[in-house]
């Protein structure tokens, strides 16, 4: 039957091994796969059915074993691939793969806002700090903002996620100086960028002043009806703020809502008045004092005698004038005598009362035996006449001459006891009677010489 010679050999296997390294900081974005697809070929030939499934549970790592070494005698050549990872990029190197994944970056912008007209008060800091905080918590991260850099800035190459989480950032502002005198509000996110908005109501102040009429209360009627009281801030007229004032106002005003500073520095806030004719304007503080000096006039008053040059001897030593204004008695009285020349003046009388010129008047305290008439103005002077016409020789109104006795008339009839004209008594009576007569009469011629004598010499 023969033999049967078996030669027996078992053909040399292998084995490949390999593991995954992942590039992605520990999958800070989350981005890493479940799981990957690993492919073995040999000689460039896929194994359809070498196709492994890898997991972080197999500690990302595979092995093909028990792979023949040779085919026909020539060691086989094998390798491997992974299928694509979505956001990966993949470098095989033998049998390992690396799966890099750079992270998502992102920046955070600040913006900061100042509400405070300005720096009106001057007490905005020169800068502000502003800390970065990731889900809550402080980064460490700083940004400084200030006038050089427009108060704007930005937190760059910051991570996107930390454990596949997308981080949350915010912003907090660190104190500063006045920071109390500031209300912040921080508005906008981390993708738009974040706004921090610092407000301060500037301090203001009220201005108040009053008019001081000095103008014996508008004696003459020249107070206006309205005035302008203008404002000047540090020496600049401030147009809208420019005042009527009028008695309704009960001549007072009052600014309100000034700002207190401009650039941290107070301003000086002062008033002026338009020109008010006729009156001086006296500016103190924010009151103001108008000056006027009411007008003043005089009434002349001459006395005029007609009565022949005091002929009859009854004119006064002097006489007294009233004056009247309105029609109402002042009170002031003038004396006129030869001593003055019978002529003076009512002197620094008021022209006006509320406005309205005053009709100035006189009156002459009665003079016995005389008549008076007042003529002229109180413009022009005013001259008070008294009249008196004097006796005429022989008139029974003469003074000087006495008068002429009776003719004794026809005696009656003696009746009863009245005496009869034979009585001697009466003739002695009548003759002592006409003697007299006699001496009165020549006196009367003598007297009446003297005068004419005078009258020549004047």
């Amino acid at each position: 039957t023969g033999y049967v010679i078996t030669n027996s050999h078992t053909p040399a296997t292998t084995e490949v091994s390999g593991a995954k390294t992942w590039d992605d900081k520990d999958n800070q974005d989350g981005k890493r796969p479940e799981s990957i697809t690993i492919r073995l070929y040999a000689n460039g030939v896929e194994l359809k059915d070498k196709v492994l499934t890898v997991t972080e549970d197999n500690g990302w790592a595979w092995s093909f074993t028990n792979l023949p070494k040779y085919e026909k005698g020539v060691q086989i050549n094998y390798t491997i691939s992974e299928d694509a990872v979505a956001d990966y990029t993949t470098t095989v190197n033998g049998y390992d793969v690396t799966n890099s994944y750079t992270p998502g970056k992102t920046s955070v912008g600040v913006t900061k806002s100042w509400q405070d007209n300005n720096n009106q008060d001057g007490i905005r800091p020169e800068s502000i700090t502003v800390k970065l905080l990731a889900n809550g918590k402080d980064t460490g991260k700083t940004l400084t903002l200030s006038k050089g850099n427009s108060w704007a800035g930005a937190f760059s190459d910051l991570d996107e996620y930390k454990d596949g989480e997308l981080i949350k950032y915010t912003v907090e502002e660190e104190d500063f100086t006045n920071a109390n005198q500031y209300e912040t509000v921080i508005a906008g996110n981390a993708g738009t960028g974040y706004v921090i908005t610092n407000s301060h109501t500037p301090e203001t102040i009220d201005i108040s002043g009053s008019k001081t009429w000095d103008d014996k209360d508008n004696q003459d009627g020249k107070r206006p009806e309205s005035i302008t009281i203008r404002l000047y801030a540090n020496g600049t007229e401030l147009k809208d703020k420019a005042l009527t004032v009028t008695e309704e106002d009960s001549w007072a005003w009052s600014f309100t809502g000034l700002p207190k500073y401009e650039k941290g520095v107070q301003i000086n806030y002062t008033i002026s008045e338009d020109a008010v004719a006729d009156y001086t304007t006296i500016v103190n503080d924010y009151d103001v004092t108008n000056s006027y000096q009411p007008g003043k006039t005089s009434v002349g008053v001459t006395k005029s005698w007609q009565d022949n040059n005091n002929q009859d001897g009854i004119r006064p030593e002097s006489i007294t004038v009233k004056l009247y204004a309105d029609g109402k008695d002042t009170g002031k009285k003038l004396v006129l005598s030869q001593k003055n020349t019978w002529t003076g003046s009512f002197t620094d009388l008021d022209e006006y009362a509320d406005g309205e010129k005053i009709v100035y008047t006189v009156e002459e305290r009665e003079v016995e035996g005389y008549d008076a008439v007042v003529s002229g103005s109180a413009e022009t002077g005013f001259v008070i006449t008294n009249s008196h016409t004097p006796a005429k020789p022989g008139d029974a109104a003469d003074p000087d001459e006495p008068q002429k006795p009776e003719q004794p008339g026809k005696p009656e009839d003696a009746k009863g006891d009245t005496p009869s004209t034979g009585d001697p008594t009466d003739q002695v009576l009548w003759m002592a009677i006409l003697a007299l007569s006699g001496m009165g009469l020549g006196g009367i011629l003598i007297a009446m010489k003297s005068k004419g004598d005078r009258g020549k010499e004047k």
